[in-house]
């Protein structure tokens, strides 16, 4: 199953594509930088079901992505390029078919390895769409559980002050 939704990404690309770069798009790029360093570092250790459940973490935020509104063509061709690479050691019969799906007329298994920009990881920028996500996700679980479609949702927001007890 994760092989055919890595693969929808690649043979369903989006419709409709932005030119704007704003924070998810941002935090998206910091998080396939990150899985590119953890995978690295994962597969130098041996640590291969680790590696693999951080490309699984990349295809779900890439699949998040993919369906919100706009999405950037460059952003997403960068991530989607990087997943196929990360992957290629696992599955590579299906990378190789997904590498040509892309447009590129090497082997990918002639490719090199990614390499991780840590000028591109973003820490807070990937922190600040999780809480987002996790906040749109908490929301939609209220609704379904209440059966209950409200007009309006007003969300509160603590002061700043009160962020600064839990960056101790």
């Amino acid at each position: 199953r994760f092989l055919n939704r890595v693969f929808s990404l690649v043979e369903n690309m989006p419709s409709t594509f932005s030119e704007r770069i704003n924070d998810k798009e941002k935090a998206l790029i910091s998080k396939v930088h990150s899985t590119i360093k953890n995978v690295t570092e994962f597969v130098e250790e041996f640590r291969l079901s680790l590696a693999i459940g951080a490309v699984m973490e990349l295809v779900n935020d890439v699949q998040k992505y993919k369906e919100s509104s706009a999405v950037n063509e460059s952003v997403y061709n960068e991530a989607v390029r990087n997943i196929v690479l990360l992957i290629s050691p696992f599955a590579p019969h299906v990378a190789e078919e997904m590498w040509e799906l892309l447009g590129n007329k090497e082997f990918v298994s002639v490719e090199k390895w990614p390499k991780c920009d840590e000028k591109k990881i973003d820490l807070k920028a990937e922190a600040v769409q999780e809480v987002i996500a996790n906040t749109i996700s908490d929301i939609r679980n209220v609704i379904e559980l209440t059966k209950i479609a409200p007009r309006k949702i007003n969300l509160i927001v603590a002061r700043e002050w009160k962020y600064k007890l839990y960056e101790v």
